[in-house]
């Protein structure tokens, strides 16, 4: 049974691209994420130390949904179990680079829900684990 500081959602913000913004964001992050007063995690493609230091305030037995198609491969750092939980738009009008990002997000998921997988209908095959 997984209670709620065992499930944290992920996100990706291009406001952590700034960066002095992106310090203030990340250190706010691990006050909250150790206070234990969100679990919804915000990053951007960028890797640094306080991203980093965020990542390790994870535990290693949580779930992970994946919120956005554009993490990539900044999912390479996380040691958790990656559910994939994104309502892409139109991936047909996405640009090489979006595509590429959901690509690797897609590769480096454990799973896909029963939506996403829907909605990604026509861009991975039927097979893909569900969860």
């Amino acid at each position: 049974m997984c209670h709620l500081h065992d499930i944290y959602y992920l996100y990706y913000s291009e406001w952590l691209l700034i960066p002095y913004l992106r310090t203030i964001l990340y250190i706010t992050q691990i006050v909250v994420i150790r206070l234990q007063w969100s679990n919804r995690i915000i990053v951007c493609n960028s890797n640094n130390r306080w991203q980093k230091k965020l990542i390790a305030l994870i535990p290693a037995k949580a779930l992970l949904y994946c919120r956005s198609e554009k993490i990539g491969r900044s999912l390479l750092y996380f040691k958790q179990k990656k559910i994939f939980d994104a309502y892409p738009v139109d991936f047909t009008i996405f640009s090489t680079t979006a595509l590429y990002d959901l690509m690797w997000t897609l590769i480096l998921c454990n799973s896909i829900t029963k939506n996403s997988k829907l909605a990604l209908k026509g861009f991975i095959w039927d097979e893909f684990t569900e969860s």
